[in-house]
């Protein structure tokens, strides 16, 4: 197995452990605010659940076990959790990328910029600024080669 490959099965059970981590404290959370208490979860039947959930988003008490869903809301009472949950896990990504910003660590999703630089003109920038003598009211800068530079008009 190359490091690649490693690398790929690695984020996938992590991707995975965090759907069921969400799906555990979700079911929890929803019967402690809007249910009748904490709604435990044995962890065998976590997985099963993680598994009918996607055919019971009507009601999703009924993919919980059934000793369980006596505890449990309503799928309002899910969603407003989910919806918490996921709100304080953003509010918590975003807050500890803030405290990590004078680390000057790459933030999610940004490119990374060159500063501005100072370069010398080019014969098109000095295009404008090209004179064939003085003149009056235009500053005279100085030579570029054999041509004369003069500011612009009031400049």
């Amino acid at each position: 197995m190359t490091s690649d490959e490693q690398k790929l099965y690695a984020a996938l059970a992590g991707i995975a452990a965090a759907v069921l981590a969400l799906i555990w404290l979700t079911g929890g959370l929803a019967g402690l605010l809007f249910g009748s208490g904490w709604a435990p979860i044995p962890l065998g039947e976590l997985l099963v659940t993680a598994l009918r959930l996607p055919s019971h988003l009507g009601d999703p008490r009924a993919a919980w076990p059934r000793g369980t869903q006596a505890a449990l809301p309503n799928a309002a009472g899910f969603y407003v959790t989910a919806v918490l949950i996921l709100a304080a896990l953003s509010a918590f990504v975003l807050l500890a990328q803030r405290a990590l910003d004078p680390l000057e660590l790459p933030r999610l999703g940004a490119r990374k910029r060159r500063p501005p630089s100072a370069r010398w003109a080019s014969g098109r920038d000095l295009a404008p600024l090209r004179v064939p003598a003085p003149q009056p009211g235009r500053l005279t800068l100085g030579r570029s080669g054999r041509s004369l530079l003069a500011a612009g008009e009031r400049q």
